[in-house]
């Protein structure tokens, strides 16, 4: 059962012509691929190679550490399948995301081993805490609607977002929270191979009317944002005793999971609430990913 929306028939072939659109999701995760395949739409797997211990995670801002992750992911997925040729022109699209867990403004990685995991989970008991996940989408700006390619229709609505977003961004500003700011989407520019962290810059409607002819095409648009959900352990003795703890280490779920977790697996049984996207939990945020692709892509 798939949906029958235009902007995703922009990734289906049909009997007359090829896909418009190729995606690749740069995460080896299978709870990703998972949810991506709901929208029933085809897509190449293709786990990046960036190495995220390059980033310092330590009094680290959480969103915008993963929100850097996720967007250095995907770059490194985007600039090696360009440079290997491997679309052969196609028209691409690349997903990149990551997911932490954040308690006591500490983020929590992957465990180390069976006994720091136990550890974890025994610090996160009665616990609120929160998961963030990045989020980053990457495509060439000759694909967007802000500049004037002949003879090529624009496939990007870049135009509809960075109006949304510059709005969002102003409305009611003096009572925005700060934290909003820090999950908000973001639209940036980067020429192509360049760091991202020396050569990003912000692309903004006053930006569009000063590209010209001249504008290098072959440039990167990244569009960013960061999902929280609040998540509540149980506080029971007889629900997450440490019993309960080390029978669950046991079974090695934690072991690959930010935060020692799954909430898709057994830790379900231990959770007493969550405040937010499910799917945000699980690795990646269905909801906020489907309604930023449909404004790009109508």
């Amino acid at each position: 059962m798939n949906l029958n929306l235009p902007f995703l028939n922009k990734f289906k072939n049909n009997k007359d012509e090829k896909s418009l659109l190729t995606l690749i999701l740069g995460s080896g995760s299978p709870r990703r691929k998972e949810i991506l395949s709901k929208l029933g739409i085809p897509f190449t797997v293709d786990p990046s190679k960036f190495d995220e211990t390059i980033l310092n995670k330590n009094n680290a801002n959480v969103a915008d550490y993963v929100r850097r992750n996720a967007i250095e992911k995907s770059l490194e997925v985007y600039c090696r399948r360009k440079k290997e040729n491997i679309e052969k022109d196609k028209n691409i699209i690349v997903v990149g995301a990551d997911t932490v867990v954040s308690c006591q403004n500490k983020i929590l990685g992957k465990p180390n081993s069976i006994e720091d995991a136990k550890a974890t989970l025994k610090n996160l008991r009665g616990q609120n805490h929160s998961v963030y996940t990045g989020v980053s989408i990457l495509f060439p700006l000759k694909d967007s609607n802000i500049i004037k390619n002949e003879g090529k229709n624009a496939i990007f609505n870049l135009k509809k977002l960075i109006s949304k977003s510059q709005k969002d961004s102003t409305h009611d500003s003096k009572k925005r929270k700060i934290k909003d700011n820090l999950l908000s989407i973001k639209i940036e520019r980067l020429p192509f191979e360049k760091s991202y962290s020396k050569h990003s810059s912000f692309v903004t409607l006053q930006d569009i009317s000063s590209l010209d002819k001249n504008t290098n095409i072959d440039d990167i648009i990244i569009i960013s944002f960061v999902e929280e959900t609040q998540v509540t352990f149980s506080s029971e003795e007889e629900a997450f005793s440490d019993e309960v703890i080390d029978a669950y280490v046991a079974t090695r779920e934690p072991m690959d999971k930010a935060g020692s977790y799954g909430y898709q697996g057994l830790s379900a049984f231990f959770i007493e609430k969550i405040n937010g996207c499910y799917y945000n939990v699980v690795g990646f945020p269905a909801h906020r990913f489907f309604s930023t692709l449909k404004q790009l892509l109508n």
